[in-house]
């Protein structure tokens, strides 16, 4: 096995092409970019990539509003345990005003 390091013409990314193999083309392992080659020229043959903005920007603003309904979610679930400890605090109270009123009373 005969190594030799290569750039990919593409990205730039290191990879290594065994000179023995005999085959004429291997992928980029950083790009996926087809590099061929031929008599020690090296090219690459890069296929195109539709990027679609529109599904892009609806997939990140899903991302923020999933992070806006947790944050909701957390700030409601805060002002429910506090009611709770509220209402626990003054039922506590009501109950010992009896008792208290009637200690003092005698």
């Amino acid at each position: 096995m005969n190594l030799k390091a290569l750039y990919c013409p593409n990205c730039g990314g290191t990879v290594k092409y065994d000179i023995d193999s005999g085959k004429k083309s291997f992928f980029c392992i950083h790009c996926g970019s087809q590099i061929l080659i031929d008599d020690d020229i090296i090219r690459t043959e890069h296929k195109e990539v539709i990027v679609d903005e529109a599904k892009i920007q609806e997939q990140l603003a899903a991302v923020e509003k999933a992070k806006i309904d947790s944050s909701n979610r957390k700030a409601a679930l805060k002002s429910a345990l506090i009611m709770m400890i509220i209402t626990a605090v003054m039922a506590l109270l009501l109950m010992l005003i009896p008792i208290i009123y009637v200690i003092v009373s005698h």
